[in-house]
């Protein structure tokens, strides 16, 4: 086959039409990079739902045209099935299109996963699980990590109670009183 022909046929390919799909998404998404959360929910209403919409039904309409076992029938089907959760994008202006930011998170706790053998327990493994996400939530919040755990440390054996949601809230990353003390 010539060249020429290879490309054409590469270019109108359903796994293709679908990686396009996904590089308009992204596009837009980089073009907003820089935008006010509520800047970026309004264009996500505006350019992305639609979209997100057409991909949807592209893929319902697709998916019945190939093998269910096959590796495109088994992206659709995610797709598919999954397309609820894709949407959330669209609720707040904040939240990202991929889940890449989370995943590099997560990278540490798995490439350390051999060194904490030590969790012999569930409850060993749980609390491991516990502080990893403390201080995660802490890097991503803008906070020292050695600080953070030290404040909480310090200030929450002092609560007279820790089961008022509204007295724990002042400890999250992101109030003002720990950015003051923990940054």
């Amino acid at each position: 086959m010539p060249k020429d022909k290879a490309r054409e046929s590469d270019v109108t390919s359903v796994a293709n039409q679908g990686i396009h799909y996904c590089n308009q998404m992204f596009r837009l998404e980089r073009a907003w990079e820089y935008l006010s959360a509520e800047e970026r929910y309004e264009k996500r209403q505006s350019e992305l739902k639609p979209l997100l919409e057409k991909f949807s039904d592209w893929c319902s309409k697709k998916s019945i045209s190939v093998l269910p076992s096959s590796k495109l029938g088994t992206a659709f089907q995610y797709c598919i099935k999954h397309m609820d959760k894709f949407m959330n994008v669209l609720k707040d202006g904040r939240l990202e299109l991929s889940n890449n930011r989370a995943e590099r998170a997560v990278k540490e706790i798995v490439m350390g996963r051999k060194n904490w053998l030590f969790s012999q327990s569930s409850t060993g493994a749980k609390s491991m699980a516990i502080i990893m996400s403390i201080l995660e939530t802490a890097k991503q919040n803008g906070l020292d990590q050695f600080k953070y755990i030290n404040y909480l440390l310090d200030k929450l054996p002092n609560e007279l109670s820790l089961s008022d949601n509204q007295r724990l809230e002042a400890y999250l990353p992101w109030a003002e009183n720990v950015k003051l003390h923990c940054k």
